[in-house]
């Protein structure tokens, strides 16, 4: 890891560099919610954002992508559409989604490598920017609270200037491009070589004392078996309104569904994947008509179970960075933190 300082002053140059030569986005402000969106100059970006609606998984699992077209002539024909053309700088991520993207990487990167999200991967500039804990955080208990890799640059305010966190290559050629600091001032004010050190480990201590929401999680794994046929389940999924709409803003949710669309010539058709949620009624049905999970509680179950057990068992760590969409943009105002202290409440009880 690599350390600058940025004065403040110096970040609108920087950012109005990377606009010239590359395509930006960045958080901004979309009537009452942020959105993360394009950038056309320094003053489209709100840095200043709590959380966006949509987590920045959008620029490497979209929504809704077409995967291939295929002819089905006398000439039989598939051409995939995996090609990203121009890199594109992903601007003001906060650390906890970050560790989203990192979760994605484990299951599109690793034992089935899926082209259509490392390709963008590959291609993709993070640089992030810390954050102010909200009433709705609860990352700290995810461990998604700070981040020291999945990066090229990660900011740092320290008020009149940002310490900037250099993780890549590609992210310190940027600095060095698009800002006036001399490559060898690592770390260092003018006036004082100690101070930004001592104002960078003052800010991640007084970051960590602002969260107020949390979550037992050290147990939580071996919790959630014995609370398996819990009254939780039924009582939660009363409330719950099936929408999925915890899956969609969730930035660890990967689930997608693939359908064909076939012209009426039958000559000419394409592939899609599109975002799916494990809540949504059809998601387990099957053909014949039979569904594993119809009811509700079964489904919501699954899902918790799999953000912290079934993620767990299989990369170490819960599919859950503690950035609170799922209770912000709930429409039932499910909260899933109390949920969670539910289970651990009733098994320690």
């Amino acid at each position: 890891m690599l350390y600058k300082i940025i004065p403040k002053n110096d970040l609108k140059l920087f950012v109005e560099g990377l606009l010239n030569d590359y395509k930006v986005v960045g958080p901004k402000k979309a009537g009452k919610h942020h959105v993360f969106g394009d950038i056309s100059n320094y003053e489209d970006i709100d840095l200043n954002y709590n959380m966006t609606m949509l987590p920045p998984k959008k620029y490497f699992l979209p929504q809704r992508e077409t995967l291939f077209t295929y002819s089905l002539g006398n000439i039989q024909e598939v051409r995939e559409t995996t090609k990203v053309d121009t890199p594109v700088i992903i601007f003001g991520l906060h650390s906890c989604d970050i560790k989203g993207i990192e979760m994605l990487d484990y299951v599109f990167t690793n034992k089935y490598i899926d082209n259509y999200y490392t390709e963008r991967r590959k291609k993709n500039i993070i640089i992030g920017i810390d954050c102010e804990p909200s009433d709705t955080c609860f990352c700290k208990s995810m461990d998604a609270d700070q981040v020291d890799r999945g990066f090229d640059i990660f900011l740092v305010n320290l008020g009149d200037r940002f310490l900037a966190r250099i993780n890549t290559s590609m992210g310190d050629y940027l600095l060095n491009i698009y800002t006036k600091i001399p490559y060898y001032r690592y770390l260092t004010s003018v006036d004082d070589p100690h101070k930004d050190i001592a104002a960078y480990k003052e800010k991640i201590q007084e970051h960590s004392e602002k969260f107020v929401l949390d979550v037992e999680t050290a147990e939580l794994a071996d919790l959630m078996d014995l609370s398996y046929e819990s009254r939780v389940w039924e009582d939660t999924a009363k409330a719950c309104f099936g929408c999925g709409g915890c899956s969609f803003v969730c930035p660890t949710c990967y689930c997608f569904n693939v359908m064909d669309d076939i012209e009426l010539t039958m000559t000419q058709g394409h592939r899609d994947r599109q975002w799916d949620s494990c809540l949504l009624t059809d998601f387990a049905k099957v053909a014949g008509g039979h569904n594993f999970r119809k009811d509700r509680a079964t489904r919501l179950k699954l899902r918790y179970y799999h953000k912290q057990k079934g993620f767990v068992e299989m990369y170490g760590r819960p599919a859950c960075v503690g950035c609170g969409r799922c209770i912000i943009f709930c429409p039932a105002k499910i909260n899933k933190v109390e949920v969670l202290k539910m289970i651990v409440g009733e098994v320690k009880v």
